[in-house]
Formats: structure tokens, C-alpha cells, sequence
């Protein structure tokens, strides 16, 4: 399946979305990508062992300058990343949302429209 869009604001979604994995992932934990085609839409997500997230924490995470605290403290960024990984998803016709399902795993998925 070939996806339709522009391939390097996409590679900046993946990017931006692998080093937050990265950065506030566990040390040594694992990360988890999983790609699933649900008919008109497809859907990407990276799973990230780590802290779990509070709900007004995921609710702020695509904000703009939102950086988050860690156990070890603030995260070097300008807290635009995950801002502008979300503007890229939108402008693509798809959604982004961060999600933590519990057992320390914290869940980003984007969707994207199917090629017709």
C-alpha cells in the first residue's frame, strides 16, 4: 500500500515521534511500532515504555512549548516537537492522540486517510 502525502513532513512526524520515544522512555525499555490498515484509514502507533502519563498531562502533550517533567527532571526540547507532529497529522487529513494504557506504556497513534 502506498500512502499519499508529503513525504518529508511525514518522515518529521516519525522522527519527532521516535525521539520523544527516545527521550522520555525508560532507560533501556523498549519501544513498540505497529502499523494496521482499518479500511479508509491508517493507523500508525508508537508505544513507549516509560512513566505513565497523567490525564491532564496527555491532554497538554501536543501542545505548543509543552515539555513534560521526568523522575530526573525537564527534558532538553523547545516543546514544539509533538506541536508540530500533530499540525503535519492534521494537515494530512488524519488525528493524533497520545494515550496511557497502564503497565508504564505510554501510547502515540496517528491516522491517515487510505489511498483510494
Amino acid at each position: 500500500m502506498t500512502l499519499t502525502g508529503d513525504r518529508d513532513l511525514l518522515q518529521i512526524v516519525y522522527k519527532n515521534l521516535l525521539d520523544n520515544a527516545l527521550k522520555y522512555g525508560r532507560p533501556g525499555g523498549a519501544i513498540r511500532l505497529v502499523f494496521v490498515s482499518e479500511g479508509a484509514l491508517l493507523r500508525f502507533e508508537v508505544w513507549k515504555q516509560g512513566e505513565d502519563l497523567s490525564e491532564a498531562q496527555l491532554s497538554q502533550v501536543f501542545d505548543k512549548f509543552v515539555r513534560l517533567r521526568r523522575a530526573e527532571g525537564l527534558a532538553q526540547g523547545t516543546g514544539l516537537g509533538l506541536f508540530i507532529t500533530r499540525d503535519i497529522v492534521r494537515k494530512h487529513g488524519g488525528e493524533i492522540r497520545a494515550e496511557c494504557p497502564g503497565d508504564q506504556w505510554v501510547k502515540f497513534s496517528f491516522t491517515l486517510p487510505a489511498p483510494t
